[in-house]
């Protein structure tokens, strides 16, 4: 319920990093569970009644939370490149691991 939602407030990174693997393993149990003709059913967006999107779940999870996690772990790898953090590889090794 959106009225009733209050996001989690991490106090510290570990904290933050707990929270976030615990919920990875719980979306990848619920994933695991989901048969093939579950994830090719319609999943829809919908605002006052109002289909605003419609698409297979197995799209919906690829585009909105696969890409869209890729997406942002680029950016965090450029803040981190920017305050001279040395990144480890993501596809392979990165230029701060070469000899």
């Amino acid at each position: 319920d959106p009225a009733t939602y209050t996001e989690k407030q991490a106090a510290t990174t570990e904290e933050l990093v707990a929270e976030f693997d615990k919920n990875v393993q719980s979306a990848l149990a619920i994933l695991r569970g989901t048969s093939d003709d579950a994830m090719s059913k319609n999943w829809k967006l919908t605002l006052h009644g109002e289909t605003k999107f419609e698409a297979p779940r197995a799209g919906v999870v690829r585009s909105f939370i696969i890409s869209h996690m890729i997406h942002h772990r680029g950016q965090l790898t450029i803040y981190a490149r920017l305050l001279g953090v040395p990144l480890p590889g993501i596809y392979g090794p990165s230029a701060d691991e070469q000899p």
